[in-house]
């Protein structure tokens, strides 16, 4: 490996701290859910990198697991035909 180039744990380590892999200085995203053309600082171009998915499956997956389990602690009970019925004889004799 030469000076110039950037070994793979680097590059992962720079990109996952948002920042250009290339250089380490320069911005990878512009906000969330958009990626920089090309680094401010190395010009290194990320055009062609699609990264569209990432951070929406992200949210899904990190909410998801956060929500999914409040979710299933509530109890929703759904009216049956028998409750209506009930409620109906309830209503015609005035009881209750």
């Amino acid at each position: 490996m030469t000076d110039s180039e950037i070994s793979l744990k680097t590059a992962a380590a720079r990109a996952l701290m948002g920042r250009c892999p290339c250089c380490g200085k320069g911005k990878l995203m512009k906000s969330y859910l958009k990626q920089v053309e090309n680094c401010s600082v190395c010009g290194e171009s990320f055009g062609q990198i699609r990264a569209d998915d990432a951070a929406p499956w992200l949210t899904i997956i990190l909410v998801g697991h956060v929500f999914l389990p409040f979710a299933f602690m509530v109890n929703v009970r759904r009216p049956t035909v028998a409750d209506a019925s009930t409620r109906l004889q309830t209503r015609r004799t005035g009881a209750g």
